[in-house]
């Protein structure tokens, strides 16, 4: 199905520009205003509040008229709790709202609707000890991921290593989210352990596996006050904090503490593989098969534009010494992060006016790539490689799954997924629809280990994706990510996704015990009425948590251990309440 010609890289673009132009014209789309004014009845004097447009980062969600509190500090969300609590009002803390799915606000939420949104920008301080041997580092929930890890680049490390400072041992790749939101969906990069690497495999998980300790605005199940909230530090080893670590918003978090380790150096190779080689069948025998470029780099991340015959796979491998030159700092895509709100609105109005474009879109993004990428290769520290998409990128829909497995099964699932993804958007061809016009993407991780963390029988983050489902099983080591993009609305993308998701939950989703699972962050659960909406899968979801072992830290027990802790039940979403199944 894939073509095998290009067109010339950034003639592409510009023809969608003008053909989207002439259906939107020539100005940018609306920015969302904000206005100052007086807050609800009896709300802290002390505290501002807005009223803004809130805009996901999909475009998806767009509810004008959402008040948000411009906190300073904890004690200010202490406050707007309390208050909140006697007023009829949930809340939600407000970082980037980079996200997908609604766990703060859903897409039809009225002008107005008694919900306040808790800004958590002015959350952002960071601080730093070794502690014991281990290097542990405190930040507050708004500090962004590029902040952070700058922060922390910028320590002094004692020599340990030749790189500067200390690093998370994985990145996503955009920057400007909040460590909070990022911890809040168990976020991840891509990295699994190289034979005779020195790298830490039990700190490969999700980011929140990192988590130590943390503090958080609860009221006390069992105190002599269980109607007011307050601030409660939580070790990682009390009986309940693992229903914090992955708690997708039905918590609020003040600060957290992490394991971090020293800083490391990587070298970044671009590739564009044939397709036919990359996701070949296992058993055959090439170089450029996804398992194999997992085994030479470590990190990789596989990008397939639709309709292509190559993809770009993008290569980072952990480098023992510096190598010059080396990369200024992230964001080394600008080719990849200069499309801003008018580019972003003309792309969509182009491709809904003709989506008989998208071919040609989609072939012009892939040689794009190559025309700036191939044969360059690029060395810097973690953070100015792992982190490369700006807010200045194409704006889609990411549907998302996971799905642990052995490291000897990558190859199978890659294969297995790109002929279903190939054969559906073949047969979609035919019928003269093209609902995906964005890269569809995998990537792979490990499962979360207390290898790495202070205690050897730390409890795991209850609700991560990560979190093993058979522990008792050392062979499931592997969590591979298989995401699929669109631009928001594209005709025919619904029921796309809904298919697909069934042959998903279908293929890997029956096993015993189950080893799918949604990424949190992502879209999932879908019926024609969109994501989110499938309340069989939503009930596969909450029952793939209960694990095979006897585990005590079930859907379940995350789910009622939150809300004991959530006297008032503020921190909700209508999504939340059809998850946790909570009135």
């Amino acid at each position: 199905m894939s073509a095998t010609s290009s067109p010339e890289p950034t003639k592409v673009r510009e023809h969608l520009y003008r053909v989207g132009e002439q259906q939107i014209g020539r100005e940018a789309p609306p920015q969302p205003t904000v206005t100052s004014g007086d807050g609800p009845p009896g709300f802290p004097s002390s505290i501002r509040v807005d009223t803004i447009t809130f805009t996901d980062w999909s475009q998806y969600i767009s509810v004008p008229d959402v008040q948000i509190a411009r906190v300073v500090d904890a004690d200010d969300v202490v406050a707007v709790c309390n208050w909140a609590a006697t007023s009829g009002y949930t809340v939600r803390a407000s970082g980037k709202n980079h996200n997908w799915s609604p766990l703060l606000l859903a897409h039809d939420t009225a002008a107005g609707a008694k919900v306040m949104l808790v800004d958590t920008a002015k959350l952002d301080s960071c601080s730093f000890e070794n502690s014991d041997g281990n290097a542990l580092a405190t930040f507050g929930p708004g500090i962004t991921l590029a902040d952070a890890s700058a922060y922390l680049e910028g320590l002094d490390n004692g020599g340990a290593v030749d790189a500067p400072g200390f690093a998370f041992p994985q990145l996503p790749a955009p920057g400007n989210l909040t460590l909070g939101g990022a911890l809040a969906i168990g976020a991840h990069g891509t990295v699994v352990p190289l034979d005779g690497s020195d790298e830490d495999a039990g700190m490969m998980g999700c980011l929140s596996n990192l988590i130590t300790s943390f503090e958080a605005v609860v009221t006390d199940p069992t105190g002599t006050d269980p109607d007011t909230y307050a601030l409660r530090r939580f070790e990682r080893t009390d009986e309940d904090a693992a229903a914090f670590l992955v708690h997708l918003g039905r918590a609020f978090i003040t600060s957290v503490t992490m394991v971090v380790e020293p800083n490391y150096y990587l070298e970044l190779t671009c590739l564009f593989p044939e397709v036919t080689d990359l996701f070949s069948a296992p058993g055959s025998t090439n170089d450029s098969q996804f398992a194999s470029l997992l085994d030479t780099y470590g990190r990789v991340e596989l990008l397939w534009f639709p309709y292509n015959s190559v993809s770009f796979v993008q290569c980072n491998k952990r480098q023992a010494t510096r190598i010059d030159p080396q990369v200024k700092g992230p964001y080394n895509y600008p080719w990849m992060n200069d499309i801003g709100p008018w580019k972003n609105a003309a792309i969509k109005a182009a491709l809904q006016f003709d989506p008989k474009l998208t071919p040609d879109f989609t072939l012009g993004e892939r040689a794009i790539a190559e025309l700036h990428q191939k044969g360059v290769v690029l060395n810097g520290t973690a953070r100015d490689l792992e982190i490369y998409l700006e807010d200045t990128t194409l704006r889609v829909t990411l549907f998302g799954w996971a799905l642990q497995i052995q490291r000897g099964e990558v190859q199978a699932v890659a294969h297995q997924f790109f002929e279903q993804l190939s054969t559906m958007l073949d047969n979609a061809r035919q019928a003269g629809s093209y609902p995906i016009n964005a890269a569809a993407e995998i990537r792979c991780t490990t499962v979360d280990t207390s290898t790495g963390l202070p205690w050897s029988d730390a409890a795991p983050a209850a609700l991560a994706v990560t979190n093993s489902v058979d522990p008792s099983d050392a062979s499931l080591d592997t969590v591979i990510w298989l995401n699929v993009g669109t631009i928001t609305g594209t005709p025919g993308s619904n029921e796309f996704y809904t298919e697909l998701e069934a042959w998903i939950i279908d293929t890997w989703g029956k096993d015993t015990p189950n080893r799918l699972r949604p990424e949190w962050s992502k879209a999932w659960a879908y019926s024609d009425a969109g994501p989110w909406t499938n309340t069989d899968t939503l009930q596969m979801i909450r029952e793939s948590f209960d694990q095979s072992t006897n585990s005590p830290y079930t859907f379940d027990w995350a789910a009622k251990t939150l809300a004991g802790y959530d006297r008032a039940n503020l921190f909700r979403s209508p999504l939340l309440d059809s998850l946790f199944a909570t009135g």
